[in-house]
């Protein structure tokens, strides 16, 4: 989809570069270490957006990432835009020049496989993840992993730096070919 219009709707300008977030606003996405990044970001890099769609479930963590942004300087440089309709979530996607999949909880990554994922590869969106072992073992050119904030802020440099666009192999992982996969691992079961 092309993003212009919705960058148009939320404010952003053609030339800046937004690092797009979409998902539940808990605090098993590490948001908060995000913003505290982007003050040292826009000292290097100006003209960068933080754009979060979605709201909080359980708590009030989007509004304590609101005080942190007004806090370190940075409010008006990311956007909050609270739930949106699932149907509606590829024209939020659109104008991300890169998707975040921050995962926080250690004990998570090992079990997650997030949406997240499968939703900016089909929007053709570079990611930056944290490690998380089944995406990183699905992959992808549009993958980039960080371990450390300043292999974050690196890696945020280095997509402004060489901005990519990334068309899905969505067949990999078509639902047909799943359904074969099962199919003759079925079948092999059935034979033993």
């Amino acid at each position: 989809m092309d993003g212009r219009e919705m960058r148009g709707r939320l404010g952003i300008g053609e030339d800046e570069f937004v690092i797009g977030f979409e998902g539940s606003v808990e605090r098993w996405y590490a948001l908060d270490r995000v913003i505290a990044a982007l003050p040292g970001l826009l000292e290097r890099k100006p003209g960068i957006r933080f754009l979060i769609v979605g709201g909080s479930l359980f708590t009030g963590f989007m509004d304590e990432l609101k005080k942190q942004a007004k806090d370190l300087g940075v409010l008006d440089r990311v956007i909050f835009t609270g739930p949106v309709r699932y149907y509606d979530l590829p024209g939020y996607i659109a104008p991300m020049d890169l998707g975040l999949i921050p995962l926080a909880p250690p004990q998570w990554v090992n079990i997650a496989l997030p949406n997240k994922f499968f939703e900016y590869s089909a929007c053709g969106k570079p990611i930056l993840s944290s490690p998380i072992p089944d995406v990183m073992s699905i992959g992808g050119p549009q993958l980039s992993v960080y371990r450390t904030e300043r292999e974050f802020v690196e890696k945020v440099e280095e997509a402004m730096d060489n901005p990519r666009r990334f068309t899905p192999d969505a067949e990999r992982f078509s639902w047909k070919r799943r359904a074969a996969e099962m199919e003759a691992l079925l079948e092999g079961l059935l034979r033993s």
